[in-house]
């Protein structure tokens, strides 16, 4: 496996997502790193359980963010996360019966949402809020 790195194209445009990402990818390579180093057994659970802490409250915000902006697709987004925390969930369960060799599975699991969910739908949430935050700024210099 190999680390992620952050790059520009990954940001939404708001900074308290964007900083929730980079957290985010910064567990995820504390997983790669764990996992690389055949300590998977020993430290997996413990990251595994901040990302899991970590993404729920980072959902927490977002919901906070679609609510205080009125976002169109809230329904849609918040079942995206439902499905998220449900794979996590599987993933947990095999932890906790000894498979470690799930790990592969979560790596995979995370990087293909940090591409497809960050790129596409929270980049969606992105251009939402700031187009209202304009709409604002507009308003309030008029």
């Amino acid at each position: 496996m190999s680390t992620l790195e952050w790059q520009d194209r990954y940001s939404v445009g708001v900074d308290e997502i964007d900083s929730d990402h980079h957290e985010i990818v910064s567990i995820i390579n504390k997983l790669d790193e764990v996992m690389s180093s055949g300590k998977a057994r020993d430290g997996l659970p413990s990251i595994m359980g901040r990302l899991v802490d970590y993404t729920r409250d980072h959902f927490r915000r977002e919901e906070a963010l679609m609510a205080q902006y009125q976002y169109p697709e809230t329904d849609q987004h918040k079942e995206t996360h439902k499905k998220f925390i449900a794979e996590f969930g599987k993933i947990q369960a095999a932890l906790v019966r000894g498979n470690y060799a799930i790990s592969i599975t979560l790596f995979s699991l995370l990087r293909n949402w940090l591409i497809d969910h960050i790129m596409v739908v929270d980049r969606d949430l992105g251009k939402h809020i700031n187009h209202c935050k304009s709409v604002i700024g507009k308003n309030m210099a008029a």
